[in-house]
């Protein structure tokens, strides 16, 4: 999460590291290819908005798929991609050390010492290696 000056709000941000090669397919049409070499390497942004892409997105890898006449794996639906950021999102006690950056509060991959009362949370994520929660 992150505080904006003058407000009190904090607002989640997700940072993808491998955010287009998620999207890639081996045999896909030219369309989806050209679709997915428009994302950027790394997504940064609001889980509404990576939902948004990824909504596009699988809808595109599905008319790639049908359109060459290849199954599409489950992994590679809208629910599956969804699931992959959005319900591995947890809310977890953590300590001031644990922190990687404390000026940021960036953390990377926490260690299992979270196991704090602090009445502070972080946002873990615990799903996919790459990614990385701004709090």
């Amino acid at each position: 999460m992150a505080n904006s000056l003058g407000r009190k709000k904090q607002i989640l941000l997700l940072i993808e590291l491998e955010f287009r090669d998620q999207f890639k397919i081996a045999k896909s049409c030219k369309e989806y290819t050209n679709l997915v070499a428009q994302l950027p390497e790394i997504y940064v942004g609001k889980l509404d908005f990576l939902n948004a892409i990824v909504r596009i997105l699988c809808n595109a890898a599905k008319k790639s798929m049908k359109e060459k006449k290849i199954f599409m794996g489950p992994w590679r639906k809208k629910s599956f991609m969804e699931m992959k950021w959005s319900s591995s999102l947890e809310r977890k006690p953590f300590d001031d050390d644990s922190l990687n950056n404390k000026s940021t509060n960036l953390q990377l991959h926490p260690s299992s010492r979270q196991q704090s009362h602090h009445s502070s949370s972080c946002l873990q994520f615990s799903a996919a290696p790459p990614a990385v929660v701004v709090t």
